[in-house]
């Protein structure tokens, strides 16, 4: 082909075979939002995203297995069918499968791909041997076919090299077993394939669990979020009045927002008559599009701010939350959290554990650290705890979700070690307190339901296995949080620092009379009281 072609013709032949953003805008149309004529499909922000995260992924593991969780109308099923649509006319014998959750958005993609073959320059055109209202069979052996999630024996024949999911999480709850052994099967685990979901969310159903088991590592898929403001238009004009308010300007500053697209939220909030609705049609953040029903306990925006925020813990103890898998009893992760002060310093993820395992992981980061105490869920870790204190690492404790709390205000630890976490989360300014950069632990903290209180009148959550059953997961970055507020615990620097001081007062104390020791008292005996008294909860904040 090189002896045939001018060093131009290559280059544009190159283009055309490995470019695909290059390819739409010159050889496939589109029907745009608004009314008129087909016109040449050119990417937009997001859709060049997209593109660079796939072709990465494809890159580094030789095939695409992506969610893309979105907010209404960004255009992603558009890049999605260009992207394939390429493929089965440039690449022979590629299968193309569309799976939508309903007849009339099966009929709305097709029609796209039917449009951008039509548009196609002849020259490009593989010509067709079928085409039907659910079936594009090309001459060069490829096809393009379409099915509806819940449809009888959907696609369960079919094979394809490439295959669209849309709008997955509005798969009917009763389809989505028979679509998993059937459907979703039809791509081969083989390099060169291309499997895409991508959808709105529709709360904490399955495709909830298969998108953060996917952050946390768990398939071969990665998830792609596209927030609201990434589209352009998605922003109105600014009448003569406007005014923002407090909270449109914590926004505004944290995703970067300009004017219009505030204005744009505000009436787009009116117009869906719910914030709560706006935010999982239109989140801006991946944890907004997944929310547990009803109001979450913990303030979503503290979060992001937290997750933000530049403060460090430089001060108080280092403490350690271990919440434990178990020894292969459950398929719960085993899930390390570091805090100091003021700051979630890091987390440790772990799918598989051992207590052994766990004890050498813990006495490792105590002696790299230094960590002033260690907490551990004594459900699944009390096997590491006798472990590690046969090793004489007695900071090491084992703590019951179950236990009596410190103030009979709750009904047991769990809901005092949540509660506390709350006060340390909420209070003062936004960014005041710093969390790590971590969907997965947003996600955790967003879907802990609202405390009640029991028939004595004590804060109580629902049970462990409750909140797991209503979202597939176990919460467990958020228990290992909460199990770093457990107790109150001094730093070793403030105990040195209180035996010197307890040490000097006893050499001198032979020799002081009543009238000396109480002078001295002024000088210094009331700092020396304040670290003695058992340590309050704000002070060790």
């Amino acid at each position: 082909m090189s002896a045939q072609l001018s060093h131009d013709q290559q280059a544009k032949h190159l283009a055309l075979t490995q470019n695909l953003e290059w390819f739409c805008a010159n050889n496939f149309y589109i029907k745009t939002k608004e009314p008129g004529p087909p016109v040449k499909l050119v990417f937009n922000f997001v859709q060049r995203y997209i593109d660079a995260r796939c072709n990465d992924m494809k890159k580094r593991t030789g095939w695409v297995r992506v969610i893309i969780v979105k907010a209404r109308q960004q255009t992603c099923s558009t890049y999605i069918t260009s992207r394939f649509a390429k493929d089965a006319i440039c690449i022979p014998g590629t299968n193309v499968y569309i799976l939508t959750h309903e007849a009339k958005a099966t009929a709305t993609l097709f029609g796209k791909v039917a449009l951008m073959y039509e548009k196609c320059p002849d020259a490009i055109k593989p010509g067709l041997e079928a085409d039907n209202r659910t079936t594009l069979a090309f001459k060069n052996k490829s096809e393009y076919a379409v099915g509806t999630a819940g449809s009888a024996n959907t696609g369960r024949s079919q094979t394809a090299q490439r295959m669209h999911a849309s709008e997955s999480a509005h798969y009917p709850d009763e389809a989505v077993p028979e679509l998993d052994a059937g459907v979703m099967q039809i791509v081969p685990d083989l390099p060169g394939t291309e499997l895409i979901h991508e959808s709105t969310a529709n709360g904490m159903n399955w495709f909830y669990k298969f998108v953060f088991d996917s952050l946390a590592g768990l398939t071969d898929f990665e998830v792609i979020f596209i927030p609201w403001f990434w589209t352009p238009e998605y922003r109105r004009r600014l009448p003569e009045d406007f005014q923002i308010i407090e909270e449109e300007e914590k926004l505004k500053k944290r995703h970067k927002l300009d004017d219009e697209q505030v204005f744009w939220r505000r009436r787009k909030i009116v117009a869906l008559k719910s914030l709560k609705k706006f935010m999982q049609e239109y989140p801006a953040t991946l944890q907004e599009a997944f929310q547990a029903s009803g109001e979450g306990f913990y303030d979503i925006e503290r979060v992001r701010a937290a997750m933000t925020s530049k403060t460090v813990g430089n001060t108080g103890a280092l403490l350690l939350g271990v919440d434990c898998g178990g020894d292969g009893k459950t398929s719960d992760r085993t899930i390390l959290v570091m805090r100091r002060g003021r700051q979630i310093i890091k987390i440790w993820k772990y799918v598989k554990m051992t207590s052994i395992r766990l004890a050498g992981i813990v006495s490792d980061l105590i002696e790299q650290f230094s960590i002033d105490r260690v907490l551990v869920d004594k459900s699944y870790g009390k096997d590491a705890v006798d472990l590690l204190h046969e090793r004489n690492y007695f900071e090491v404790e084992a703590v019951s979700f179950a236990e009596t709390p410190d103030d009979d205000i709750y009904a047991n630890k769990r809901a005092e070690m949540a509660f506390r976490f709350k006060d340390w989360l909420h209070e003062g300014d936004e960014g005041d307190v710093s969390l790590p950069d971590d969907e997965e632990m947003a996600a955790d903290i967003a879907c802990i339901p609202e405390a009640t209180q029991n028939s004595q009148g004590r804060w109580i959550f629902p049970p462990k296995r409750d909140i797991k059953k209503a979202i597939g997961r176990s919460p467990d970055i958020f228990d290992a949080i909460i199990l770093t507020f457990a107790r109150h615990v001094r730093s070793s620097d403030e105990i040195r620092h209180k035996m010197q001081k307890t040490e000097n007062t006893k050499r001198g104390s032979e020799f002081k009379t009543l009238a000396r020791i109480r002078t001295s008292r002024s000088d210094g005996y009331e700092e020396d009281r304040k670290i003695a008294v058992p340590f309050k909860f704000k002070e060790f904040r």
